[in-house]
């Protein structure tokens, strides 16, 4: 959605329909790794964590502290910028639509980043 977005802004008379659609799937991408993560920290523990029961559990742990950052890097960031990007495209304002793309790509990069270091050092696949 972000590299159509540059797209709009060099060639000005596009349908705005193709980013309409890319931002829906955006919304259904992040919604789905919410769940996914959701039903991750509801989940028993993994190998890795020995000392708690669920993986919820060792939020609270020093590990803990990244799993927080990644929920709100990789999930709740992007999730609240979602409704900012939604309305920008109804809008038809597709430069300010573009630069909040980028920075909801650099949040879920931050996320991603900090899932695959849970998956390493933890054992945990959020």
């Amino acid at each position: 959605a972000m590299i159509l977005g540059h797209y709009y802004l060099v060639v000005l008379d596009l349908p705005i329909q193709a980013l309409r659609r890319l931002t829906i799937l955006l919304i259904v991408a992040i919604a789905l790794r919410t769940v996914v993560v959701a039903i991750v920290l509801a989940g028993p523990t993994h190998p890795g964590v020995a000392e708690a029961r669920t993986v919820a559990a060792g939020l609270l742990s020093i590990d803990g502290v990244f799993v927080w950052m990644r929920l709100l890097f990789g999930i709740a960031g992007p999730l609240s910028l979602v409704w900012f990007i939604w309305k920008t495209v109804e809008i038809r304002s597709t430069q300010s639509a573009t630069g909040i793309l980028y920075v909801q790509l650099f949040l879920v990069m931050a996320g991603e980043l900090l899932a695959k270091y849970l998956r390493i050092a933890v054992g945990i696949p959020l």
